[in-house]
């Protein structure tokens, strides 16, 4: 009983840990104050005919 236990808890912890680093990644997009290249990260534009990352269009 303890074996499944400690496996039930792994399986937590990394689900926890997914959870942290999405949470830090999207905290990253919010403005607070001045504007961070990061809020820019997840927005796709049309850029002749596919869809580009808009960090990348400049280029």
């Amino acid at each position: 009983m303890t074996e499944e236990i400690q496996i039930v808890m792994e399986m937590a912890k990394e689900k926890m840990e997914k959870a942290i680093s999405h949470l830090e990644h999207q905290l990253v997009k919010i403005r607070a104050g001045k504007a961070s290249p990061g809020m820019l990260e997840g927005i796709m534009v049309d850029y002749y005919g596919s869809m580009t990352p808009l960090q990348q269009v400049p280029t």
